[in-house]
Parts: C-alpha cells; structure tokens; sequence
C-alpha cells in the first residue's frame, strides 16, 4: 500500500471570526498495489474519516478526511493538524493533515475583562474600554443593560466614537467605540461581579459583554497582630 494526498496536505481558511465553525474535506488515495487501513492518530481539532477508511482502503481507491475548526479566542493566527495513521503502509505510516488561518472579531473590547482591585467603596473610580470594529461601515454601540441590576445605580457607562488615532493602534480595525465606565461612591463591601451588556446596529454581531470584576474595600483595616 501507498497513500498519498490528493492535492495538498495544507488547507488556508483565511480570515474566520471567532466561534465560527469552518470545515475542509481532504482526499487520500491508496496509490499502491496492496490494500491500506488507515486510523486516526494525534489530532488538535476535530477529524472524521469516511466510512470507507474504517474498511479496508483498496488500490486506486480515495477515502475523505473532514477537519473541523471553531476557534474561540482572538489570535493573529492559528494552525491546527490531525495526523493520519496508514497502519499497513512501511513507507509512510502518518500523514499530516494542517487548516491554518486568522482570528478575528466583528467587534473586540479591550480589555476584554475590567479588573477594580481593592478600590474603595466611598470613592469614584474610573476606566476606559476600547472596543474595536472590524468591519467597514458605521458602528453605533448602545449599552443595554447591566448583568446585576441591583448594583446598576452604582455604575455610569459613556459611549463615544472612538478617536481615529486610537484606532489605528489595531491592526485591521476599521472603527470603534470608547467605553468610559465610572463607579459612583457607594458600593457594598466586598467582592465585585458585574457584566455590562452592548448591542450594536450590526445584526450578525452577537451581544458584547465585558465583565467586571474585583473587589471593595473600606477605607479604614483593622489588623490583629500576635
């Protein structure tokens, strides 16, 4: 036996969004004049084999080899491969399978999580959000509502367009927004968990949100001491 890829053993998805699920069918072909099994072998994504690879793979015969992708983080890059194992050909007992691509977003906040460490409760506290569209046209951010409605009157959220200089900081960003997020005086000790809510006039753009994290203290510790 003797398999080979039909075509190319690389596939390039291009640009995908993040949580996009993206497929490509490779073909392998027994080119030699023995029959071949073949298996899965060490994978990092999803892989399924026809129902003919389960068999024998006879000569002259094509079997289909579907990678599946869905990345769930924004990166710059990715690559991922299934390694495909000819268990009775001596000549090449794996073949390396590869999808590689780009990450992005419609839209991405920056930082996608707000951290408040040991901030006062008595005290205003302020940070800013960048949140980057990729996409040409107008983007119009509206907030919608926050996760925990009983903390909602100790929070101020601002939206405004984001400065052009801001950005082009982001690689292929084509506009954005700029999130000012203010906590009022008065927040109950202890652990912060929030998470504010955005919808936006894109329709295939899911609901942002940004969590919001850390915690309240008072402005006098008492210490025991040994």
């Amino acid at each position: 036996p003797k398999v080979i890829v039909v075509g190319s053993a690389e596939h390039d998805f291009g640009v995908m969004e993040r949580d996009e699920t993206r497929q490509y069918t490779f073909q392998l072909k027994n080119v030699g004049d023995a029959a071949a099994r073949l298996k899965k072998g060490d994978t990092t994504c999803k892989c399924t084999l026809s129902e003919l690879a389960k068999g024998e793979v006879r000569p002259g015969e094509t079997v289909d080899v579907t990678l599946e992708w869905t990345p769930n983080s924004f990166a710059n890059s990715f690559r991922q491969s299934a390694n495909i194992e000819g268990a009775t050909d001596p000549t090449n007992r794996f073949i390396k399978l590869e999808v590689h691509g780009r990450v992005i977003q419609t839209a991405r906040p920056v930082p996608e999580t707000v951290v408040f460490s040991s901030i006062s409760g008595n005290q205003e506290h302020e940070t800013v959000i960048h949140i980057y569209c990729y996409r040409e046209g107008v983007f119009d951010l509206q907030f919608d509502r926050f996760d925990d409605p009983s903390l909602a009157d100790h929070f101020d959220v601002q939206i405004e367009p984001l400065p052009p200089n801001l950005v082009d900081e982001e690689p292929e960003a084509k506009s954005g927004a700029l999130v000012t997020l203010r906590t009022r005086p008065g927040l109950p000790l202890g652990p912060l968990k929030q998470t504010l809510h955005f919808t936006s006039n894109i329709k295939e753009l899911p609901a942002l949100q940004v969590p919001v994290r850390g915690t309240v203290v008072g402005d006098i510790s008492v210490i025991a001491r040994k």
